[in-house]
């Protein structure tokens, strides 16, 4: 019987792109990232809070006192704002760059807006920076649920 000239193709279908190979970051450089990026949010929230009596003082209001809570909440807006951001577009904060770490999906790329915002909402577990710290291979309770990694870039 003659050769189906309309067959398909026998060829064997592999990847042309090898996976990239994901060496995890230390916890060293995981506390030098938290310590470098939470530097600079408190940094901006106290530059800010500086900044808001005056312009405040313009419109003939100041704010003196603030309710304990105010500072906790400060705080978690200003780093879903510096995180978000930053590792949605880049996969890297500025404490990231720093220590040449970079954070990534299963396949290697910038996580994108919705697992860098699930990332940053486990950050605000508490005791999530103790037990990055106290464990050599724990990545946080923020990582392993969204699928996303702190790995080296170098």
């Amino acid at each position: 019987m003659p050769e189906n000239p309309y067959r398909a193709p026998n060829s064997p279908v592999v990847d042309a792109v090898a996976p990239p190979v994901l060496v995890p970051a230390g916890r060293w450089r995981r506390l030098l990232n938290f310590v470098v990026d939470y530097f600079l949010i408190t940094l901006l929230i106290t530059s800010i809070e500086y900044a808001a009596p005056s312009w405040l003082a313009g419109l003939g209001q100041t704010i003196f006192h603030r309710p304990p809570v105010y500072s906790l909440v400060m705080l978690c807006l200003g780093a879903s704002i510096y995180y978000i951001a930053q590792e949605a577009l880049w996969g890297v904060t500025v404490g990231k760059q720093l220590t040449g770490t970079r954070v990534v999906d299963e396949h290697g790329r910038p996580p994108g807006w919705r697992k860098a915002i699930k990332r940053t909402v486990g950050r605000f577990i508490p005791f999530d920076a103790l037990a990055v710290l106290l464990t050599a291979k724990r990545p946080g309770f923020h990582a392993p649920w969204r699928k996303t990694y702190l790995v080296r870039r170098w």
